[in-house]
């Protein structure tokens, strides 16, 4: 006969199992998501996977008693410097390696508004571009860039070296912004571009691929997307990737 007030051995291995199940179950979703997301370099399947791991350690602390939440503190911390581990590994921009786009290989037709107020280098008003722009024989660069992006400003000086040292064509896609705000910031920190478009709703970045600012792509004279950088460029990109990148489509767009 059980005294009132014990615990039986059985009722101290059910306050266990149900944090393991917990854990068990989220860390084998998570893991699918952060297998997946590791394997096809995608960004959105690694925070998922990260996401739900999280989760996982979490739920299972907040269902055992307080006294022993200390105890899944250390896992959770741990598994949080993993996962920035393995994103600066694998997906740091600035890293060797850059994320592959679906798009790579397609032509995206669009067109884009024009950026009211903005004046070019002969103070005439710059124009717009379109799909059609991109298609005159020459490969370009279109780069996604809005005045509320932190890292817009960081990448910007690189843009406007390269637009002063190269004959590439440099078009800034304006992604979700106002027109005053991007003329403002180009006032600030320089138009490196030959023409701005606006894409005030971002519907033209979802036709790119475009899941955050700034992106950089490569365009061969037929209007081909052939190489995609997300994230800032620097001159380490710049030369490592971006120029490369040009190269190559250079040399498809002469077959």
């Amino acid at each position: 006969m059980q005294d009132i007030g014990t615990t039986s051995t059985s009722d101290k291995n059910n306050n266990y199992i149900k944090p393991i199940n917990a854990v068990l179950l989220l860390a084998m979703g998570a893991s699918i998501g952060l297998f997946n997301g590791l394997i096809e370099n995608s960004q959105f399947l690694f925070i998922v996977g990260a996401i739900v791991f999280s989760a996982g350690l979490i739920v299972a602390a907040l269902s055992v008693k307080r006294s022993k939440f200390i105890v899944f503190l250390p896992l959770i911390f741990l598994g949080a410097l993993a996962a920035l581990f393995i994103w600066g590994l694998k997906f740091n921009p600035n890293g060797p390696k850059h994320i592959p786009s679906a798009l790579i290989g397609k032509k995206i037709d669009f067109t884009l508004e024009k950026m009211d107020g903005l004046n070019g280098p002969d103070d005439k008003p710059m124009a717009t571009f379109s799909s059609s722009t991109l298609a005159n024989g020459e490969v370009s660069i279109v780069n996604v860039w809005a005045s509320w992006c932190l890292s817009c400003r960081a990448e910007h000086r690189f843009l406007d070296r390269l637009a002063k040292r190269s004959s590439i064509s440099i078009y800034g896609l304006n992604y979700k912004d106002t027109a005053s705000a991007g003329r403002k910031f180009l006032a600030r920190f320089g138009n490196p571009y030959k023409a701005v478009g606006m894409d005030r709703r971002g519907r033209v970045g979802i036709d790119f691929g475009v899941y955050g600012v700034p992106e950089t792509f490569v365009i061969d004279g037929k209007g081909i997307i052939r190489y995609k950088i997300p994230g800032p460029v620097n001159a380490e990109i710049i030369e490592r990737q971006l120029l490369p990148a040009i190269k190559k489509a250079q040399a498809l767009s002469s077959k």
